[in-house]
């Protein structure tokens, strides 16, 4: 793979750094774009944005620090700074994330779901360019596969395995462009969002049965569990919202 993508002096440019920085720039773009046509201040969006990307950069490093790999942090601290090799949980980082967006709306004085709706499309977006920086970088690769289209990670072995970083880059394309037609044909605030987390949490669980990850309750991984809990959430959610809540 290719975990840098180029070096200038003594300064190394990492594909998963790099991949996060397109992301974040492209979903900010974007959702500026989207929330002028609600009226809305694109400057609250750059605000919005920059809350949700440290809230989850905290808490995607935090979930990985204490479920994945607690022992090597604690013996060597300093590393859990070291973001630009990787290590971040998507879960922990959309709990972090949805956290500091919820307060910084609340602090804006901005309506929470309807906010949430308008982002929603574009974290889908920005994990299918982050997936991609993971398939340069070499991490969260799946297990081995006889099919044609496994791939090798010659940091790891020589076994074809499945290309679970281009499964999650893809069906998340696709998922954009579900919840981008959504986002304009919704029945209440929050549907997109909610619908976002019901559909990813289905999705990841499929993927994990292809992919190396932590189980922790047979051949039930970390990422699976979660998925399940938030999926049942966001139903209730969901459920309640639709009863409820009418659309602006």
């Amino acid at each position: 793979m290719y975990p840098v993508l180029f070096q200038m002096g003594g300064l190394s440019i990492y594909s998963w750094g790099a991949s996060l920085a397109v992301a974040v720039l492209v979903g900010t773009y974007l959702a500026a774009k989207e929330a002028r046509r609600h009226d809305i201040d694109g400057s609250k969006i750059m605000d919005l944005v920059l809350a949700v990307v440290v809230g989850g950069l905290v808490g995607g490093r935090l979930f990985y620090v204490l479920v994945y790999d607690l022992q090597n942090y604690l013996a060597n601290p300093l590393d859990i700074f070291r973001l630009w090799e990787g290590g971040l949980v998507f879960y922990g980082g959309l709990i972090g994330g949805v956290g500091a967006g919820f307060w910084y709306v609340r602090r804006a004085n901005l309506p929470f779901w309807s906010m949430a709706d308008l982002v929603a499309p574009f974290l889908a977006l920005g994990y299918g360019i982050v997936r991609l920086g993971c398939f340069a970088n070499g991490c969260c690769y799946g297990k081995p596969t006889e099919g044609s289209w496994g791939v090798i990670f010659p940091h790891l072995d020589d076994i074809a395995r499945h290309p679970t970083q281009i499964y999650s880059s893809l069906t998340a394309f696709l998922l954009f462009g579900f919840l981008h037609y959504l986002l304009r044909n919704k029945k209440f605030n929050g549907q997109v969002f909610l619908v976002y987390v019901i559909l990813y949490g289905i999705i990841r669980s499929f993927i994990e049965a292809f992919r190396e990850n932590l189980a922790v309750w047979g051949s039930v991984t970390v990422a699976q569990l979660v998925s399940g809990l938030l999926l049942v959430g966001a139903a209730l959610f969901y459920i309640y919202r639709q009863r409820v809540t009418p659309a602006n």
